[in-house]
């Protein structure tokens, strides 16, 4: 909430596959900035708020349950806007299969 727009909605999804997926307009952070937003103490400017390790805690649990977290920018299907993604383990049972 932080770091998207004021009056935008952040966007948040989880599909039957285990993708979860928050998203929010904002300006387009480019890549050379991107790349490193999910190591620790790692901030998107000088301006931003916070200690850089929101982003380094979801890529520390999505490394843990096998997995990675995923930024782009702009957010998929958008000219702007900023995501993060990852793949969340799910069940045979959850996916439709049988156990």
């Amino acid at each position: 909430m932080r770091h998207g727009s004021d009056d935008q909605p952040i966007d948040v999804s989880l599909l039957n596959d285990g993708i979860l997926t928050v998203a929010s307009e904002a300006a387009i952070t480019p890549e050379k900035t991107l790349s490193p937003l999910a190591t620790r103490f790692e901030r998107g400017g000088r301006s931003t708020e916070g200690r850089g390790l929101g982003l380094a805690i979801v890529a520390a649990i999505a490394e843990r349950i096998g997995s990675r977290l995923i930024l782009k920018s702009p957010r998929a299907g958008g000219k702007s806007g900023f995501q993060a993604s990852l793949q969340l383990p799910i069940s045979r049972a959850a996916a439709g299969g049988v156990q």
